[in-house]
């Protein structure tokens, strides 16, 4: 493989993985709704700066995951991968989501 090969490979896989990490972030949005939609005590989920929380309804951080490994898991496996974490979104139930803030 010469220079040129490798360039036009990793820009393919570089597009690749920027579809793959949209993706990945709807179901970052799917899961959290689900979660929000399940645990009534909670009113939002947050996600930017490297990290994630939910919030109760008194605003609250709520940065315990054991009710929902299942977002917790996914981010931990491809959080590293993707940079997830470093995309500002904020989904709350009943209202659209803001990744602009």
């Amino acid at each position: 493989m010469n220079a040129e090969q490798f360039v036009k490979a990793a820009c393919k896989l570089q597009e690749q993985q920027d579809e793959l990490g949209i993706k990945g972030l709807q179901v970052i949005e799917d899961m959290a709704r689900e979660i929000l939609e399940k645990d009534k005590s909670l009113k939002s989920f947050t996600m930017g700066k490297g990290g994630c929380f939910f919030k109760d309804h008194n605003n609250i951080m709520i940065y315990d995951f054991r009710s929902c490994k299942e977002l917790y898991n996914f981010l931990e496996n491809y959080n590293h991968i993707f940079c997830f974490s470093m995309h500002g979104m904020i989904v709350e139930l009943g209202k659209g989501t803001i990744t602009n803030w």
